[in-house]
């Protein structure tokens, strides 16, 4: 494993090792060096080279320039030039701070390369999204070496991932999630503290990762004619209806759930879904 005093050497010290990126936009890739003129010995009429340029001058007596340009000109590259304010940063300013915490005497570097004034977002798109990719891969290593440390989580919020593409923002990693896949931080947040074993609650059923999905899907409720969870449907499911506090609607008993602390109505909702969307483990 890498270690943590290595994580600047990581997007920004590949990016170094490579070229940076506004050192590609002064000369044009495909344009090929000129090769010798015709000359004696050649077998060529020098009169008849096609490369060949000749002047004449223009109503203000001032030379112009004739015939084909050569193929040796030095171009710039066609892309709109960027001051980097339409480009998102985040990723590269997640890296910054991820590095300033887990190894800050690599800070310096990872400024110059990918800060405010480096040269990633004085140049194209092109140059911006380099940088961008970098720092996404650097910032990944952090967060694999260091994933409790907020500083280097590739995300706070959905709208740092690629929403379009299906990603949201889960434990600080932009990933596709499965159904259900916020259902279990959710017990382990308001239910777990009773329903484990020992727990008050533990008589009822347990919600520990390890057996939570076989203890409440497709098992009758105690208590009332529904089942626990029943996949596929959050209105015959009496777990959701103990949470939401219609449970006495449907036959149950008891307080609402979590007792004395309601759950926010988001997350009231967010079960909802699970359930609906057939309760995946």
């Amino acid at each position: 494993m890498v270690p943590i005093d290595r994580l600047d050497r990581g997007a920004g010290y590949r990016l170094r090792q490579r070229q940076r990126p506004l050192d590609t936009l002064t000369t044009n890739p495909t344009a090929s060096t000129p090769g010798p003129g015709p000359g004696p010995g050649s077998g060529q009429d020098p009169t008849a080279n096609p490369g060949d340029t000749s002047t004449t001058s223009d109503d203000t007596g001032g030379p112009v320039t004739e015939g084909p340009p050569t193929s040796g000109t030095t171009t710039t590259t066609t892309d709109d030039p960027t001051d980097g304010s339409s480009t998102d940063r985040t990723p590269c300013n997640r890296y910054i701070e991820c590095v300033a915490v887990t190894n800050p005497g690599g800070l310096l570097d990872a400024q110059e390369d990918f800060g405010e004034a480096s040269a990633c977002w004085t140049g194209t798109p092109a140059d911006a999204e380099l940088c961008i990719t970098a720092c996404k891969a650097g910032l990944a290593q952090g967060h694999a070496l260091a994933p409790d440390e907020p500083a280097c989580f590739e995300c706070a919020s959905d709208d740092e991932c690629d929403v379009g593409g299906g990603e949201a923002c889960v434990e600080g990693n932009c990933e596709v999630p499965t159904p259900g896949a916020a259902v279990q931080p959710i017990g382990n947040t308001y239910c777990i503290e009773c329903h484990v074993q020992g727990g008050s609650a533990s008589g009822w059923f347990i919600l520990t990762e390890d057996v939570a999905y076989d203890n409440i899907v497709n098992q009758p409720a105690l208590g009332a004619p529904l089942l626990l969870v029943a996949p596929g449907d959050h209105q015959s499911s009496y777990l959701w209806h103990r949470v939401n506090g219609s449970h006495l609607e449907v036959g149950g008993s008891g307080p609402q759930m979590p007792p004395g602390a309601p759950l926010p109505q988001d997350v009231i909702d967010e079960i909802a879904a699970c359930l609906d969307q057939g309760a995946p483990p």
